[in-house]
């Protein structure tokens, strides 16, 4: 199966570990903001 893994599934397993990392980022961001808007920041 290794001869199947081409350079185009590397490039989209690079996206896919950009984009959750995106995510991640993001999501620590939006509660760090809902917690500042909301007032409840501590």
């Amino acid at each position: 199966m290794q001869h199947q893994f081409t350079g185009s599934q590397q490039v989209e397993l690079s996206t896919r570990r950009v984009i959750l990392a995106m995510a991640l980022a993001t999501e620590a961001t939006g509660k760090e903001e809902a917690g500042m808007g909301t007032g409840v920041s501590q």
